[in-house]
């Protein structure tokens, strides 16, 4: 068949879907001139063997299973099962490229060209179905290994649907769908183009390629390697999609800006890991431990430092929970933008990690230590003023972050039904090694002269704060006191329910106890503010001399304040003790305990003197 020129090709003999994208020229320059001047028609078999030999010979690009660490497939990396695909049997390809397997060419005869046929035949994935759009990224990787299984006509086709897929995904919303503008938009023009340079439909798609692989890491991520909160449960699938993207490009993947958020959202990745490698605040396979992506994220950075933390904090990094972190500010981090926090003393595995997300209406919140799943799961409570039920009528909004060598401290707040107000209090002391929770009920503003419009004169409040426990764990309540203890496995954590009567002789106020696999604390008092701390001791060998609390007295003025208007208590776990103390009526000059104050909260620790070391304050 005569060709056009020396680079076109006939096109009511070539598959239609390819040549349109490259102005009917085929060939690029990398391209031999024997293949640019001979190859005419996709049933020249004398040319599609010196294509087959020539993909064969050639030094650049390499076979992809050089470029991979170990031998598993990467397009396996954190395979998200909210898609009901079986991994091995979604495309016909994982047996090839990916992994550098070779089947035995007596299957491979009749086995790959049906399985491309019946794929040709179906409808694209171009409406945006991650399920589609990771099988037709699949088929890509293995364009090259299949030239030696599949018919000229066959295989021409199936690069030109691709080729045609990934000119079309630029319309896949990135809002809507993530992951499947980042697998077709992003990383198979990328593959298409690294594998074939000498095809210009091919070499053609990579600035496009680039370009939605940058925007997707800027948008998806706050600008230093976090996700925003609703990205969490796919944040693995994006950085395994961006370090395959990376290590089949090179460093024409993205511009050397999205190089250095790419490098963070590595190192992000490895913050956000428990114990045993699985992501916090995950319950899917997209979660799962993945140290072949982790690892080859750290071959392409070289970078020392992340290396370093990824030994620290990593499986396998030791038997979890025997040394406390040594303190360092650097591991703990707070997005504002990605509403999102780690509350962690230093890189150490099985040392106390704190996730806090809260995304839209949903507060959730992970405390992992010594390997254990302390709290895992959404932070609920229930609120009743004057038996009328009071719910969440906002987002929740970051008000305060603290983090320096003493605490990680994290406070964030959202409106409620009447005009009511929730705050929440996060705080892990680094050096003292406790865990401060607590909610803060804030009424309305009353008129003056008066009552909140909506409120009754002689208001109640009914309060209960449910935080979900982890698998295994036990709840053991003392019997005369009000302390209890989270039990596991190589755990044993005293909680102190500090606005809470110590003895169990006195019925006032509330209960801590657990119901349906949560840690509740409950509370009614007739007041217009409500105060709910927990003091928790992450010091097992400490807890075990004892533990007592006590409500102390505020005082503004030489006059003693109603619990509503400000509380005061001391924690005390075998020789240590703190003081703890919050305004719930606004700042104004008081004493507590000896200590004049004119803060909203102040979390202090007790010397062995007698004095007071403010940990954390916040005026």
């Amino acid at each position: 068949m005569t060709a056009t020129s020396s680079q076109s090709l006939d096109e009511s003999r070539w598959d239609r879907e390819l040549l349109p994208t490259a102005g009917g020229e085929l060939w690029n320059g990398p391209a031999p001139r024997a293949l640019r001047e001979n190859y005419h028609a996709v049933d020249d078999d004398a040319a599609w063997r010196r294509w087959k030999k020539h993909l064969a010979r050639r030094r650049k690009p390499g076979p992809l299973a050089e470029k991979f660490v170990g031998r598993r497939s990467p397009l396996a990396w954190s395979w998200p099962d909210e898609l009901g695909m079986d991994l091995p049997d979604a495309s016909g390809a994982f047996a090839l490229a990916a992994t550098g397997k070779r089947l035995k060419r007596s299957a491979a005869a009749e086995r790959w060209p049906r399985a491309v046929a019946a794929w040709l035949d179906r409808p694209g994935p171009e409406s945006g179905s991650p399920a589609a759009a990771l099988e037709a990224l699949a088929w890509a990787y293995d364009l090259v290994p299949l030239v030696e299984y599949l018919p000229a006509t066959l295989w021409w086709r199936l690069l030109g649907r691709l080729v045609a897929i990934a000119n079309q995904a630029a319309g896949i919303d990135l809002e809507a769908q993530p992951l499947a503008n980042q697998w077709l938009a992003g990383e198979l023009p990328l593959v298409l183009a690294s594998q074939f340079p000498e095809l210009k439909p091919c070499h053609e798609l990579l600035p496009a390629g680039s370009a939605a692989l940058a925007r997707g890491i800027a948008e998806l991520l706050d600008g230093e390697g976090l996700p925003q909160c609703r990205w969490l449960a796919i944040f693995r699938p994006l950085l395994a999609c961006w370090t395959r993207a990376r290590t089949v490009a090179g460093k024409k993947a993205w511009p050397a800006e999205t190089e250095i958020e790419f490098a963070h959202a590595v190192g992000e990745a490895i913050r956000l890991s428990r114990a045993d490698g699985r992501q916090p605040l995950s319950t899917g396979t997209a979660g799962d431990w993945e140290p072949k992506l982790i690892k080859q994220g750290l071959r392409l950075l070289d970078d020392r430092q992340l290396a370093t933390r990824a030994r620290r904090l990593l499986p396998p990094a030791g038997r979890p929970g025997k040394a406390w972190p040594k303190p360092d500010v650097a591991a703990a981090v707070h997005g504002d933008w990605a509403e999102m926090a780690v509350l962690q003393p230093g890189w150490q595995c099985g040392g106390p990690k704190l996730t806090l997300a809260y995304s839209d209406r949903s507060s959730r919140l992970e405390l992992e230590f010594a390997g254990r799943l302390i709290f895992s799961g959404e932070w609920q409570f229930r609120l009743e003023a004057a038996g009328r039920p009071v719910t969440l009528d906002s987002t929740w909004q970051e008000v305060c972050w603290v983090s320096d060598e003493d605490v990680d401290y994290v406070e964030i707040e959202a409106r409620l039904s009447d005009g009511f107000r929730l705050q929440r209090q996060v705080m892990l002391a680094r050096k003292d090694r406790v865990l401060f929770l607590a909610d803060a009920v804030i009424a309305p503003a009353a008129p003056a002269g008066g009552h909140a419009p909506s409120e009754p004169a002689n208001s109640s409040l009914t309060f209960s704060t449910q935080l979900p426990l982890g698998a295994g764990l036990q709840f053991e309540p003392a019997a005369d006191t009000r302390e209890a203890w989270l039990v596991g496995r190589g755990v044993r954590l005293a909680v102190l329910p500090l606005a809470l009567a110590e003895w169990r002789v006195d019925p006032r106020r509330g209960e801590l106890l657990s119901e349906n696999d949560q840690l509740v604390l409950r509370q009614t008092q007739p007041v217009r503010h409500l105060y709910a701390p927990l003091l928790i001791d992450l010091d097992r060998k400490r807890a075990r001399h004892g533990v007592t609390w006590r409500q102390l007295t505020v005082a503004e003025g030489r006059e003693v304040q109603r619990p509503d208007v400000a509380v005061g208590f001391r924690g005390q776990s075998g020789p240590d003790q703190w003081l703890a103390y919050r305004s719930l009526s606004g700042v104004a000059a008081r004493s507590v305990l000896g200590q004049n104050l004119n803060t909203e909260f102040l979390f202090a620790r007790f010397q062995r003197d007698g004095e007071v070391s403010r940990l954390v304050e916040i005026e």
